[in-house]
């Protein structure tokens, strides 16, 4: 793409974004009745990643 500069991204920015886009996922797959509700809200805290509102499917 001619024309566009590259961007970086610190190794923190891209850890974060890659955990963020794995718990899309498993919220998905709540979304899908394949993981509770109890089982998303665990793997959050095991991650810690804060869940401020969760829409309900």
């Amino acid at each position: 793409m001619e024309g566009m500069q590259e961007v970086q991204f610190s190794p923190e920015a891209e850890k974060l974004a890659i955990k963020l886009a794995a718990f899309a996922i498993m919220e998905q797959l709540c979304d899908d009745g394949k993981i509770t509700e109890d089982e998303l809200k665990y793997i959050a805290k095991k991650r810690e990643i804060d869940i401020l509102v969760r829409k309900s499917a």
